[in-house]
């Protein structure tokens, strides 16, 4: 448990797949003891061929496991078994894979862009999108501090409970009434 770095999304171009894929190469040329492995759950969306080609260039086949769609239990267990929840997306209307990773205490680290860095408040670490480096440098950190991830795990679920169907369906229906009293 815990030896897998997770994705969970479509394949598509604005997730920056090649981004996270170029980071992890880096990693592992920089500590390949460490034998970082990636998790990626998702269905392929549209010119998904880059990422595929990426691991490829990379020789990272023994590195990446393309999962393809998954089911609820099979994703929850995942979120709990991987060492670290990993988002690069450089846009994300909302980011619900995310929630769902804090809400099932996964350490994370996203990209800091759109809607990302107030879905995770402090429960997560953000990183510039498009910074191979830094990427490189927040998975080992974290992948090596036990208590950082812990904190984070701590903090997740804390950080996913402020939202919820309830509060979203009770903020709606109080600015429909500011609506209809004006």
């Amino acid at each position: 448990m815990g030896s897998f770095l997770l994705f969970v999304s479509t394949l598509e171009p604005r997730k920056n797949l090649p981004t996270l894929l170029r980071a992890l190469a880096v990693c592992r040329e920089r500590q390949p003891d460490a034998e970082i492995r990636l998790a990626i759950a998702g269905a392929r969306g549209w010119r998904e061929s880059a990422i595929f080609q990426t691991v490829q260039d990379l020789y990272l086949q023994d590195a990446v496991f393309f999962l393809g769609g998954v089911e609820t239990e099979e994703l929850r267990w995942l979120y709990n078994a991987c060492r670290i929840y990993i988002n690069p997306s450089r846009y994300e209307g909302f980011g619900l894979p995310v929630l769902e990773a804090l809400a099932c205490a996964a350490p994370t680290l996203i990209a800091d862009t759109s809607s990302l860095p107030e879905i995770v408040g402090d429960a997560a670490i953000c990183v510039p999108p498009l910074d191979i480096d830094a990427w490189a440098e927040a998975i080992l950190t974290l992948w090596h501090d036990d208590a950082r991830r812990a904190e984070l795990a701590r903090l997740g679920p804390l950080q996913a409970a402020r939202f919820s169907w309830q509060r979203a369906a009770r903020e709606t229906l109080a600015l429909y009434r500011r609506v209809a009293a004006r």
